[in-house]
């Protein structure tokens, strides 16, 4: 019996020491990010039976043993906190394009704004409606187109530069991503090596928390549990890592001509064509339906920075279906398919600003020049007051006040009658977009201002063409979007800031809702996983007294035995 209490002993002190081992690796690492708290689970040793009664089998236990080190972690919580998380992603991301896009217009600013020069350029309008022989009128006039035309294309310039810091910003996260799940990999496997061969892979299950909660933040994400310790990875439905195999992000080019890139499954190391073929790859994320809070598809970095920087620069003429040729100058650039709504110039953040504003722009440029350069029809060309237009010599074409940069607005047939060019948006060469436009060069300099295409006639005609353009100025004739509302020009300027303020303060509110959100999930988190220095005291007082009440019935058995092999021996002798 001396001998079971001396066993029963020894565990007691094998246990209380491992507590203390556990207490301790816990105090430690109080204040260590992502840290999870431990637990020393016990047992029954062993168990001996020493006879039967008429109420059963009698045993008597030979001591306590380690069941298990458990970490202190709340599955549902994990999985609530990951999922806020990468909601917090995704409006992060839209926020900053949304500030971004109202500094681009000035918006945000005491400086010059892109409003202002609309205004200086109705102004300028106005002034040569009073007076058009005026050379000051007219310089004036000339030096707001140029203005125009130069704070125009420096907000688009902007935009695009924007849009490829986005572009950069995918390939690293593609890049972080990969990285991340081959370390979950790798910590999949220590896990499991350690924990087969009887060891703790606490802290290796730590760091492959803080892996999951990251990766969360970059994409939508759900973790599988398996029976030997590691987890697999899934997202939207394919796996990223599945029993120790990684299914690698790679990049596939959006368009020809473009440098962006969107996030793939492919095996290949470089980015693949935008017209390879569909067995080749697989897409990661998906477009294909409404991103919004209710359908719970607005989550990760990644989606974000693919609807916020679109399929590419897009222009007036964009629509959304892709079409046969694209440029990536800001010409009608393409979009996939008409189901892949968050690649096209109607839903992609930047897009659809860039859009707008070649809209606006376009709209104010032909304005313009249509009625100084009115013939657009089949030879001979007619001016708006119904007669041969002469202004500058028989057969000479009408003079506009905005060039397409390579295609001129007019071409001699054979005959010597001049064709008007018309637009075609399959050549973007032909279009009045913000890059392929220019103020007419004999127009650059002070001496070009009498060249302003008035009509010989008279004032009374000049003044008449001036006041139309002020008339078709307020009038509602711009459709920003297609199936929109006619809107005039200033109108149609603050629907665009406005649409741009709407979706930053839209994007702004469920950011600040998920930074609260998540705030309040990883304090939760926190009150179970977290090592409160309290409880660990009380825990490390209680297993020091198991320790010393152990250490005593040792001290008692021992010297009861030395007693009995004493006196023993004597007897003997």
């Amino acid at each position: 019996m001396s001998l079971t209490t001396l066993s029963v002993a020894t565990s007691g002190l094998r246990t209380a020491q491992m507590g203390l081992s556990v207490t301790g690796h816990n105090t430690a690492n109080a204040n260590t990010v992502g840290y999870t708290r431990q637990r020393l689970n016990q047992q029954d040793y062993f168990s001996l039976n020493v006879g039967r009664s008429g109420n059963g089998t009698m045993q008597v236990g030979l001591g306590t043993d380690v069941a298990s080190i458990a970490q202190i972690r709340d599955n549902f919580l994990d999985i609530q906190y990951r999922q806020e998380n990468g909601k917090q992603g995704f409006y992060q991301t839209m926020t900053d394009t949304g500030y971004e896009l109202q500094t681009i217009l000035g918006e945000l600013q005491s400086d010059y704004k892109l409003q202002d020069v609309f205004l200086d350029m109705w102004g300028a309008l106005n002034q040569l409606s009073t007076y058009q022989p005026g050379i000051d009128t007219r310089g004036n006039f000339i030096s707001i187109c140029q203005e125009f035309l130069s704070k125009v294309q420096n907000c688009y310039d902007q935009s695009v530069k924007y849009q490829e810091s986005l572009n950069n910003q995918v390939i690293d996260s593609v890049s972080r991503i990969n990285d991340i799940v081959s370390g979950i990999k790798d910590l999949n496997s220590k896990i499991v090596m350690n924990e087969i061969g009887g060891s703790r892979a606490n802290d290796f299950r730590d760091q492959r928390n803080a892996l999951l909660d990251e990766l969360s933040g970059y994409i939508d994400i759900e973790v599988a549990c398996q029976p030997d310790g590691s987890v697999d990875i899934l997202t939207d439905g394919n796996y990223l890592l599945s029993h120790g195999d990684i299914n690698k992000i790679g990049l596939k080019y959006t368009a020809p001509s473009c440098d962006f890139v969107e996030p793939v499954f492919t095996n290949s190391s470089r980015p693949l064509p935008y017209d390879a073929p569909p067995g080749t790859y697989a897409s990661v994320i998906n477009l294909n339906q409404p991103v919004n809070a209710r359908d719970n598809t607005d989550k990760g970095q990644l989606k974000a920075l693919l609807i916020s920087r679109g399929f590419a620069p897009a222009n007036y003429a964009a629509g959304t279906e892709r079409p046969d040729i694209g440029s990536y100058a800001g010409d009608p650039l393409g979009y996939r398919q008409a189901s892949q709504s968050y690649f096209d110039a109607t839903q992609s953040m930047i897009p659809c600003f860039q859009r707008q504003l070649d809209t606006l722009v376009n709209s104010v440029v032909t304005m313009i020049n249509d009625k100084f350069a009115p013939n657009k029809g089949d030879p001979p060309m007619f001016d708006a007051a119904g007669a041969p237009y002469n202004a500058y010599g028989q057969n000479n074409p009408p003079f506009e006040i905005f060039q397409r940069a390579g295609t001129p607005r007019y071409t001699a047939d054979a005959d010597g009658n001049y064709i008007y060019n018309q637009p075609d948006p399959s050549d973007p060469a032909t279009l009045y977009t913000i890059k392929n436009i220019a103020l007419n060069p004999a127009l650059s300099d002070t001496s070009g201002s009498s060249l302003l295409p008035f009509s010989k006639s008279g004032d009374a005609e000049d003044t008449a063409l001036i006041q139309e353009l002020l008339t078709q100025w307020q009038q509602p004739s711009i459709d920003l979007m297609p199936g929109g509302l006619p809107l005039s020009v200033q109108n149609a300027y603050s629907a665009i800031v406005n649409n741009i303020a709407a979706k930053t303060n839209q994007a702004q509110g469920y950011l600040q809702a998920q930074q609260n959100l998540t705030v309040q999930l990883d304090s939760q988190r926190q009150t179970v996983s977290g090592v409160s220095l309290d409880e660990e005291l009380t825990k490390m007082m209680t297993y020091q007294y198991a320790y010393s009440a152990a250490s005593r019935v040792v001290s008692v058995v021992n010297d009861m035995l030395g007693t009995l092999i004493q006196r023993t021996g004597r007897a003997g002798l």
